[in-house]
């Protein structure tokens, strides 16, 4: 099977199931040579960076991995069993603390929201402050619908 350009609608899917994933669950998609893996990982993590855009924590807790079942190439699939923002510190006594951190994810759906009300960069930038380079990606990604 090659992954060509045209398949960017079906590895978007793939993207969309594997965020329906369940906690510590996994599943696999073949390939033909190890170079197709290779591609297909790549083409995988793109569609995920596409996706963090609009939720990062989400788009974070899944991962690629090439490997090898019965000696034929596959990617894993795999969603992880903790959020990207859950992390744990370690106090000087001894004790564990659970930290998260938050993306803001309103500042994002406030950008969409005036990219769909036609506004553009300038404006979006007087009233939101200056633009990340992923908003900006965003910016372009929504100009180009």
């Amino acid at each position: 099977m090659a992954y060509s350009k045209e398949s960017s609608a079906l590895v978007k899917s793939w993207m969309e199931e594997a965020l329906k994933l369940g906690p510590g669950e996994e599943w696999f998609i073949p390939g033909d040579t190890k170079s197709q893996q290779i591609s297909l990982k790549t083409r995988l993590y793109g569609a995920r960076k596409q996706y963090s855009v609009v939720d990062p924590i989400e788009a974070e807790s899944v991962t690629f991995s090439p490997v090898y079942r019965d000696g034929d190439p596959f990617i894993r699939i795999y969603k992880s069993k903790f959020k990207a923002n859950l992390g744990f510190k370690k106090m000087p006594d001894g004790t564990v603390q659970q930290i998260e951190v938050h993306a803001d994810k309103n500042r994002t759906m406030k950008i969409l929201k005036m990219v769909k009300d036609g506004d553009n960069e300038e404006k979006i930038e007087k009233s939101m402050g200056k633009l990340s380079k992923d908003e900006q990606k965003l910016l372009k990604l929504e100009a180009k619908k």
